[in-house]
């Protein structure tokens, strides 16, 4: 599923390459520019599987039934916000409408307005429950963590070490076991404690 995250990133990069090139610089005269504009949308199933790979984390399936609702909203949202996306994207192409901002991007996703006002209200939900499922995760990982050992913990162990290396990100981890929020040790470094010489 995370291969799916870079791909569709990687291809929606350069897809907005494509569409800035042909509609900003050559008003649209290019081959395939539609295609292009088509394939721009794809940071919308990008963002929709990095969220579902959170909450599939880290064995594929959901933790419990509890997460079921949870679940099902994150996945009627985000299957609503990626029509939107690439419905908008359609249209404007079969309507011969495509204006794009300096950076590419489709004005009518940017900007939705008129009878694509809709996909404004969409997002305006889809983001929220993106960041509650991830601060929801983060608080499972977190219990998880600290209820587990061995090869669970291993692996629950490795987004920790890994978020280390971003600002203030894999501390949180081990809040719950430590009793305070330490900083994640530096990728390589797992639990590696100075030595005290002695004096």
């Amino acid at each position: 599923m995370l291969l799916g995250v870079l791909f569709f990133f990687i291809l929606e990069a350069l897809a907005g390459s494509c569409v800035a090139l042909d509609y900003r610089w050559h008003d649209g005269r290019l081959p395939l520019g539609w295609v292009a504009v088509l394939l721009d949308a794809a940071w919308a199933p990008a963002v929709v599987l990095a969220g579902l790979s959170l909450l599939l984390f880290p064995d594929g399936r959901i933790p419990s039934r509890r997460w079921r609702p949870l679940l099902w909203i994150y996945f009627g949202l985000g299957v609503l916000w990626l029509g939107g996306a690439f419905g908008i994207s359609a249209d404007a192409i079969v309507r011969h409408q495509i204006r794009v901002d300096s950076s590419g991007a489709l004005v009518a996703l940017n900007n939705p307005a008129g009878a694509d006002a809709w996909f404004g209200v969409v997002q305006a939900v889809f983001f929220p429950v993106v960041a509650l499922c991830w601060l929801a995760w983060l608080t499972r990982q977190a219990l998880s963590y600290r209820r587990s050992s061995g090869d669970r913990r291993l692996q629950l162990k490795w987004p920790r070490r890994s978020s280390g290396s971003t600002p203030g990100g894999g501390g949180a981890i081990d809040a719950g076991r430590r009793g305070a929020v330490q900083p994640a040790a530096a990728p390589g470094t797992a639990d590696r404690r100075p030595e005290v010489q002695p004096g």
